[in-house]
């Protein structure tokens, strides 16, 4: 009897009090970072040269990332990216990918990638080998924020072509909730390429008689994201490059 008194108190002392609300806390998941969010753009462009520099302005945001694209020409070809500064410094700028226009190997396309730059305004410089100071270069950056910061883009892809087709461009690999980047290099008088359908032109550095011109945008991910440049120039070679850029988790 003794026990079975003893088991009822307890039970009294578990349950609330006549009258009294029982207050249950929900479950609250961990809030996201956000959505992908581009930023900034800047670009510059040099002729006769094996460098370009500019100042790029990025936001203080979290989660920031940086992309770099690199249209070049040299005549004879050759050229390539010996390497990519960011406030003074070079270190943790990778190759995303390039592609070089195989008919004459002149025009050349390159994406890199920077994931938590510094914000601010800082300078970035691009220099080349294999220029003998003479390289057409167009450059630009494009500062994200909501940036995945480990696996920051996708699968490089890229096209080339001679102009006759009128376009140029080509197909990227992403997703929804990614923005879609890319570069194309092509030889034109003073008349710019233009941006297709669904494209944000980011960049667009005119060239002459005598420069290649370089040109970037971005486009909301898709599974295929179709990036279409009129070309100017109808009788010239181009060379592209594209990356879808992921969002943090």
């Amino acid at each position: 009897m003794r026990n079975v008194l003893v088991v009822f108190l307890l039970v009294l002392m578990c349950l609330p009090l006549f009258g009294q609300t029982v207050v249950r806390r929900p479950i609250v998941a961990a809030a996201g970072c956000g959505s992908l969010t581009f930023d900034t753009a800047s670009s510059n462009n040099a002729t006769g040269a094996n460098s370009v520099s500019w100042n790029h302005t990025t936001s203080a945001n979290s989660n920031r990332a940086i992309i770099f694209c690199v249209g070049s020409f040299h005549s004879g070809g050759g050229q390539s990216v010996s390497s990519i500064t960011y406030n003074g410094s070079s270190t943790g700028v990778t190759s995303v990918g390039s592609h070089v226009e195989p008919g004459s190997g002149e025009e050349r396309v390159d994406i890199y990638k920077l994931v938590a730059p510094a914000s601010g305004t800082n300078a970035i410089v691009v220099t080349m080998t294999g220029c003998s100071a003479a390289c057409e270069l167009g450059a630009g950056s494009l500062s994200f924020y909501n940036a995945a910061q480990t696996t920051l883009t996708g699968t490089f892809a890229s096209a080339d072509g001679n102009g006759a087709s009128g376009t140029m461009g080509g197909n990227v690999s992403s997703a929804v909730g990614e923005i879609a980047v890319d570069v194309v290099v092509y030889f034109t008088t003073s008349t710019k390429a233009t941006v297709g359908a669904g494209m944000t032109e980011r960049f667009n550095i005119p060239g002459n008689n005598t420069q290649d011109s370089a040109a970037g945008s971005t486009a909301a991910g898709a599974t295929t994201v179709t990036f279409t440049w009129t070309d100017p120039f109808t009788t010239s070679n181009w060379s592209w490059g594209g990356v879808g850029v992921k969002p943090c988790p």
